[in-house]
């Protein structure tokens, strides 16, 4: 059996899967009046900022799923830079601190062995797609980006 087509297929099914992820932002404000002494709801503080960062910098709910490993250089290329130009320069909350960062690193390690393929060459490593933790980390995120960001 040909485990290389096998890969595509599983990152499809991956991305198929978040992408129906979803939850929903009834838009209620959970903040609380001024002189209060309670503090506002970390997620909707860290989510305010954080997601019209990543809004403005293009992201949508696919945004932060799994990388098509087998394009050819210059659209895997193109793929990577357009992922990492989507998280930009934001400041995840601190619950997703960890896995913001994984998912960064993931993208610029990504990006480097594409940059590295002679022109049209495509990666042979099914390991390029990600290991449980990278994955795991991207559908944290997406997670977030629907419950939190998008709407």
């Amino acid at each position: 059996m040909n485990h290389r087509h096998l890969v595509p297929a599983v990152v499809l099914g991956v991305a198929l899967t978040l992408a129906g992820c979803g939850g929903s932002d009834d838009g209620k404000d959970t903040s609380k009046p001024a002189g209060s002494s309670a503090k506002a709801s970390p997620t909707a503080v860290a989510g305010g900022d954080f997601c019209a960062e990543l809004k403005s910098n293009g992201a949508t709910g696919a945004s932060f799923g799994p990388a098509e490993i087998y394009l050819p250089k210059d659209k895997l290329v193109d793929q990577v830079d357009g992922a990492l130009a989507v998280m930009g320069d934001a400041t995840p909350p601190d619950a997703l601190a960890a896995d913001w960062k994984v998912r960064k690193d993931y993208l610029t390690g990504l990006k480097a062995a594409a940059d590295k393929l002679p022109d049209g060459g495509t990666l042979h490593d099914p390991a390029a797609a990600g290991d449980e933790t990278t994955i795991a980390a991207s559908k944290k995120i997406t997670d977030y980006w629907f419950a939190t960001c998008a709407g």
